[in-house]
């Protein structure tokens, strides 16, 4: 396999069948990160493993043994333990190739073999059925009945209706939580510190929250989806989105405004959230918009995820639930000019949203693409 993927599945441990991810980096495709959790008294875990083919068998074998920290998140102890070292050394996995992905089995120290399995995602479910609107007026009596009816809490907009809710990180290819963290978070910290003339303490969740923030609002790829608490701001973001694409040559006729229920927010997300849960997960987490004024004026918000599907998991959630908690709505770029000018009498423009002169420019520039000339 020489791109990245993710799978889900089961690996069978000694305490009994837990719930496994699989994943793999587009860049990095020989290492395999495995890992796995599930209900006491099954411990959850990782290991990074080493990948080669001999035909259409994988074989892999450990080369870091990732422990759970106090706040349920994978990290590399400094030291093993000598039993933790007899197990990275002396275990031995094979997995086979197969339609629907790759199954097989592991064996440990002691000679016992024991299953795992690791499938492609299926054909995705059935996609939010979207309110399709005709005009901007629409939209507004959407968000007003959203916002009343279901407890709509989160708003995400999109310049286009095809576009999915997947985070840059995932777009980038990129699937592995534990290296991402200990590589591309650190340096944009050890360079954040350096800028902003401040430390973050990463065992701190709270400053640790507000770096990923900043790191997600100054364009690096993240395991992270900006939301915001206002449907019209979503509504911003995405019109000025597709307006850019149309001046660009983009073809998209539609933007697309998804809300989610205040009850899924609630419902999947521990006090705590680690990002580096082993399990797949979808969480919000609260973040201080300490030296981060774009946040503050965008009165943003923040879903954390190691799931490359977020909808799939959402509607996952729904099914189960026999629930509804995420809704959408496609307005026709057509009204772009429209909603904007309308947006901008209610005080969301390009330069109250991007707070300074890149704020400012950005207004103008959409001014020169709506307003008539005098």
């Amino acid at each position: 396999m020489g791109s990245g993927f993710q799978y889900f599945g089961t690996i069978e441990t000694a305490h009994g069948v837990a719930s496994a991810l699989l994943c793999v980096d587009d860049d990095s495709p020989a290492d395999l990160m495995i890992q796995w959790g599930g209900v006491a008294p099954i411990v959850a875990g990782g290991v990074l493993t080493r990948g080669q083919w001999n035909g259409d068998v994988l074989e892999v074998a450990p080369r870091i043994v990732y422990s759970v920290n106090e706040a349920g998140g994978l990290f590399a102890p400094l030291q093993l333990t000598p039993e933790q070292l007899r197990w990275r050394d002396a275990s031995r996995g094979a997995l086979h190739k197969t339609p629907r992905g790759l199954e097989g089995n592991w064996t440990d120290p002691d000679g016992v073999r024991r299953d795992m399995s690791f499938l492609k995602p299926t054909e995705p479910p059935e996609r939010v059925a979207a309110r399709q609107c005709r005009g901007w007026g629409c939209f507004k009596t959407w968000a007003n009945e959203i916002t009343a009816s279901n407890n709509a809490s989160m708003f995400r907009g999109h310049g286009s209706k095809s576009f999915s809710l997947k985070t840059s990180l995932n777009r980038a290819g990129r699937y592995r939580l534990e290296r991402y963290l200990a590589i591309e978070l650190q340096a944009f910290k050890n360079h954040a510190e350096a800028v902003l003339n401040r430390r973050f303490n990463t065992n701190d969740p709270y400053e640790y929250a507000t770096l990923a923030a900043l790191a997600q609002h100054h364009g690096l790829p993240t395991p992270m989806l900006d939301w915001t608490e206002s449907p019209y701001i979503a509504a911003f973001f995405a019109l000025s989105a597709a307006l850019e694409n149309q001046r660009a040559g983009g073809k998209s006729t539609h933007i697309r405004v998804c809300g989610l229920t205040e009850k899924f927010v609630q419902s999947t997300s521990p006090p705590l959230v680690s990002f580096a849960w082993p399990l797949p997960f979808v969480a919000s987490f609260a973040v201080a918009p300490i030296h981060n004024q774009r946040m503050y004026a965008q009165q943003g918000k923040f879903l954390v995820t190691n799931v490359a599907d977020v909808e799939a998991f959402i509607r996952d959630v729904e099914t189960r639930a026999s629930e509804q908690h995420l809704f959408a709505v496609d307005v026709p770029v057509s009204c772009a000019s429209e909603a904007l000018q309308d947006l901008a009498f209610m005080g969301l423009t390009g330069a109250t949203m991007f707070p300074g002169l890149d704020g400012v420019t950005r207004m103008l520039r959409h001014e020169m693409f709506y307003k008539k000339p005098p």
